[in-house]
């Protein structure tokens, strides 16, 4: 899933197979969720949302947030260029993680 060009407004989505010669599939269903960067409530749950520089490399970046217990954490990337990369991310605290990116 590569994500690009979002504005206030929208933003442009591609589906991309591992490897598009070998895998030929039927249609798909995306959905997603817009979330603004700040601190906030959702139905009761509070959430802490930032964007990373603007380069992000395959070595890894502790990334830290206010502590609470049992956090769940959603994330997501853009991407400039052609070759496939994929966000991992290890070592999740009540207030810290651990994210880089990885070009298989």
């Amino acid at each position: 899933l590569r994500i690009q060009k979002i504005t206030s407004t929208g933003f442009e989505v591609l589906l991309e197979a591992a490897k598009p010669k070998e895998h030929i599939h039927g249609s798909e269903t995306v959905g997603f969720i817009a979330i603004p960067v700040g601190d906030g409530t959702i139905a009761g749950r509070k959430y802490h949302a930032r964007l990373t520089p603007t380069e992000m490399t395959e070595s890894w970046r502790t990334y830290s947030f206010p502590a609470t217990s049992n956090p769940r954490v959603f994330a997501g990337m853009t991407h400039n260029g052609g070759n496939t990369a994929n966000l991992r991310m290890k070592g999740l605290t009540g207030s810290s993680l651990q994210f880089r990116v990885h070009e298989p």
